[in-house]
Parts: structure tokens; C-alpha cells; sequence
């Protein structure tokens, strides 16, 4: 009777560690689905983080032509780069993160699957930094830019004019009164155009200082993170003691 009891209770502690192996093995596979997911949300960041940065040059770099328009009549004269250069001087372009996994791993609960505290808080500070800093950051930019942008042109280029011209098709288009770029022609040291230049000079600060900056730090940590996963990943993991 006694052998039969002890069977009992190592059959019973056999099923328990059996379960509890095939609990863990389930979680970790849960883990590893999260975590790939991150890692094709992080791929899509660090994507449009290098196409913003790409873009925050491109914008710079126009934004000095329309600066150097005023003193060169090549640039002035080229109707068809000062069209381009001016869409990009009033365009703005903002970050936004691929985080439907992470916020899926964070309501369902599954954020706990990952057993390195290291990992979870790496993942928590990313995020945290594209919702909080980053987005203040960015949000505020975007109101000093509109605030020099409204500076720049009221009352010197229609821009109704042109975005009627040159933003919709033919059909749509309902122009008033033609583009006019004379404004470009006038005398550099007169108060409206040192007025514009310092407002355009405020813009590339805003571009250069903090926007290009939000999208390079941003890459910086989308791309460690991104390491760190596979990293973590890569590291064979023991389930449990028993291999049945």
C-alpha cells in the first residue's frame, strides 16, 4: 500500500513538472511571437525615422536656396525650383511609431512573458521616449514652425496662389490671381526681407536643433533596442528541467 502511495505522488509530481514544462515552453513561444512583432514595428521606425531625416536635410538645404534667392538671379529666375523650394519651406514632417504589438503585449497583460527585466525596461523607455519627450518635442516644433511660417509669407507670397497652381490637378484648381515671386527681387536690406530672412533663419533652427535632432535620437534607440531583442533572442532558453 505504501509503494502504491508513492507511485501515486511521483506520478503526480511527474504531471506537474510535464505541465509546468509545457506551460513555459508556451509561454516562451508566446514571448518570442511579441518580440519578432516588436522587432517588424522597430524596422518600420527606424524606416520612416531615416526618411524623416532625410527629409529634414533636404528641407534645410532649400530652405538656404530660398534664403540665397534673393542675391542670385539664377535661383530667382528658375520658376520650377523655386516652386519645389517653396512646398518644401511650408511643408512639416512628423514622426509616427509602429507600436500596435507593443501595445498589444501591454493591454493583454503578456508585457510579464519576457523574463529579462533589462529587455522590458528597454522596450518601456523606448516607447515612453517616442510618447513623451519626443512627442513634446515634436508637437511644440510644430507650433513655433507654423507661428515663423505664417511670418514668412502673410502678406509677401500668395500662397493661395500657389497651392492652387501647384498642389491640385487642373480641375480643382480656382486661382484668383497669379504667383508672384517679385517679392525675391526687392533690395536684401530692406525690413521686409530682413524680417523674412530672420523668420526662415528661425525655421532652420527649429529643423536643424530640435527636429533633426528628435529623429536622430530616436533612430539612435529604435536601432539599440532593436539589437538588444535579437540579441535576447538569440540566447537559448531552458523551459524547465524536464525534457520529456
Amino acid at each position: 500500500a505504501i509503494g502504491e502511495i508513492v507511485l501515486v505522488v511521483i506520478g503526480i509530481l511527474i504531471a506537474l513538472q510535464i505541465n509546468t514544462w509545457s506551460e513555459n515552453r508556451k509561454n516562451r513561444q508566446i514571448e518570442k511571437d511579441y518580440l519578432n512583432g516588436i522587432l517588424r514595428n522597430l524596422d518600420e521606425d527606424i524606416i520612416s525615422y531615416k526618411d524623416n531625416i532625410e527629409q529634414d536635410t533636404l528641407i534645410l538645404n532649400y530652405m538656404t536656396v530660398l534664403q540665397k534667392a534673393f542675391t542670385d538671379e539664377n535661383i530667382r529666375s528658375n520658376k520650377a525650383l523655386m516652386n519645389k523650394v517653396i512646398l518644401l519651406t511650408i511643408s512639416y514632417n512628423q514622426f509616427g511609431s509602429s507600436r500596435t504589438v507593443f501595445e498589444d503585449m501591454v493591454s493583454s497583460g503578456k508585457i510579464n512573458l519576457i523574463k529579462a527585466d533589462t529587455l522590458r525596461q528597454a522596450l518601456t523607455k523606448y516607447y515612453q521616449f517616442v510618447d513623451g519627450e519626443a512627442a513634446f518635442d515634436l508637437n511644440q516644433e510644430v507650433t513655433e514652425w507654423r507661428e515663423h511660417k505664417m511670418e514668412i509669407y502673410n502678406g509677401r507670397l500668395s500662397l493661395h496662389a500657389f497651392m492652387e497652381t501647384y498642389l491640385y490637378n487642373k480641375e480643382w484648381q480656382g486661382v484668383i490671381h497669379d504667383f508672384d515671386l517679385s517679392f525675391f527681387t526687392k533690395d536684401p536690406n530692406d525690413t521686409a526681407v530682413k524680417d523674412f530672412a530672420y523668420h526662415l533663419s528661425s525655421m532652420k533652427v527649429i529643423m536643424r536643433g530640435k527636429h533633426n535632432r528628435v529623429h536622430i535620437q530616436g533612430l539612435l534607440k529604435a536601432e539599440q533596442l532593436k539589437k538588444e531583442i535579437e540579441d535576447y533572442l538569440s540566447i537559448p532558453q531552458d523551459d524547465s528541467t524536464i525534457n520529456p
